[in-house]
């Protein structure tokens, strides 16, 4: 499917030389019972995964409900149903290169109007007149969405490297959240946040 946007609307329409192709392949929701494993092939299309309600396990790790997982291209993505679990699954085709393609799978904790795009989404009928042009374009929404998170994080966890190794190389004088805030060009509150959050 190939969208354009009018007045915020999407249309179906010819592609013009700077649009983007969108194309939902795969769209599901998926309710799973206690130890429930799931797996995906090996795949050249991309996906998110909503955890709706409920838990997984995936790689050693606990995802709650409110999560996202992009899974990119080439990736499998395996895991186990740690408690009964609703979860959506959206797999797509994306013209442009996606921020946060790697060959590494990510969660992200989504906000409430990113996991409501889910529902409309799922709420849609797939292939009547133009709604798979909507549901492209709350896809769209999504992952614009992902991408300003996933930014974020990026700049939060360049700031707590630069102030790791900022402090080893001061450590020889006395260090103060104030003075290392000061170096670091921003607030002590925020540098306590962030260094918080991926050094506890």
């Amino acid at each position: 499917m190939l969208y354009i946007v009018d007045n915020k609307k999407y249309i179906s329409g010819e592609r013009e030389p700077r649009q983007t192709s969108l194309t939902i392949l795969r769209l599901q929701k998926l309710h799973l019972e206690t130890s429930f494993v799931y797996h995906t092939n090996l795949t050249e299309n991309d996906a998110l995964f909503l955890v709706s309600s409920g838990s997984i396990e995936s790689e050693n790790k606990i995802i709650e409900s409110g999560n996202i997982i992009y899974v990119p291209k080439y990736s499998g993505f395996n895991f186990l149903a740690t408690k009964p679990t609703e979860l959506f699954e959206i797999v797509f085709n994306y013209s442009e290169k996606f921020i946060l393609s790697s060959k590494k799978s990510y969660v992200i904790k989504a906000p409430l109007h990113t996991q409501e795009m889910f529902n409309q989404i799922y709420r849609n009928p797939s292939f009547c007149d133009n709604l798979p042009g909507v549901n492209e374009g709350l896809l769209l929404n999504i992952l614009n969405t992902l991408n300003i998170i996933c930014n974020s994080y990026s700049g939060e966890l360049a700031l707590y490297q630069k102030c790791h190794e900022w402090i080893e190389q001061h450590a020889f004088r006395p260090i103060t959240a104030e003075y290392t805030a000061e170096a670091m060009g921003c607030t002590v509150a925020h540098l306590n946040r962030t260094v918080k959050k991926y050094s506890n």
